[in-house]
């Protein structure tokens, strides 16, 4: 293939990705999923699940309310956003405004299931053993299944 060949292949590939018509049905609101939201979102999980360990330092129990609801929700924001644009993405036809419903209702269910999700992590026998980032991230993402060596905790 010749230089010019090549070229006029990429210079046409280029302007039909860049055409915005191209781009409908991809965009509802933002791009999506956002890598680095997502990143923050399992920050921001770990800061609620391990406060001290994760996100402000120090714990102070006249404090903890204020600080864990503030992560909250940022938290519930973050996931409602990313959850709604992944929507809008697979669902293009359906009404924003049911989109944005629904997205709020799984970001809503997610956060409630925080403190089981904290309590079946901390759970007796679990304490000392190493949770890695892979784990804490499966388990807020919330999927299934769990390494072998995890299996001696109530992390389902």
């Amino acid at each position: 293939m010749s230089n010019s060949s090549t070229e006029h292949i990429l210079t046409q590939t280029i302007d039909a990705l860049a055409d915005p018509s191209s781009l409908e049905g991809l965009i509802c609101g933002r791009s999506f999923p956002s890598w680095p939201v997502l990143e923050e979102i399992v920050q921001l999980a770990r800061a609620v699940i391990f406060p001290g360990y994760y996100g402000k330092s120090s714990v102070d129990p006249n404090t903890l309310r204020f600080h864990i609801g503030v992560t909250v929700e940022q938290l519930h924001h973050l996931l409602e956003q990313q959850i709604r644009d992944v929507l809008c993405a697979a669902r293009p036809d359906d009404a924003v405004s049911v989109l944005r419903r629904e997205a709020k209702d799984k970001a809503m269910q997610l956060i409630a299931r925080l403190p089981e999700l904290r309590r079946r992590i901390v759970a007796p026998g679990c304490m000392s053993m190493p949770v890695s980032e892979w784990a804490i991230s499966v388990i807020i993402l919330g999927m299934r299944g769990t390494p072998r060596r995890y299996s001696s905790c109530a992390i389902r």
